[in-house]
């Protein structure tokens, strides 16, 4: 996970959920607004913290495309 490769203006907020049993990963993607970050979106149950990163930068790809 290389956060450099995240575009100025955006934050992945990549955290565990644990669990006694199967742990799962979540992502939150969040936009600088003009005076407060907002949470575009929130995606759980992710099984790694490398598939966590991927979805929230392809989201933040998307995003930026159709913008």
């Amino acid at each position: 996970m290389n956060v450099d490769h995240i575009p100025k203006g955006w934050w992945l907020n990549v955290t565990l959920m644990a669990r006694k049993e199967n742990p799962l990963w979540i992502v939150g993607v969040i936009r600088e607004g003009k005076g407060s970050w907002i949470t575009e979106t929130v995606k759980g149950d992710l099984d790694s913290y490398q598939e966590a990163y991927a979805w929230g930068m392809s989201f933040i790809v998307e995003y930026n495309t159709i913008k």
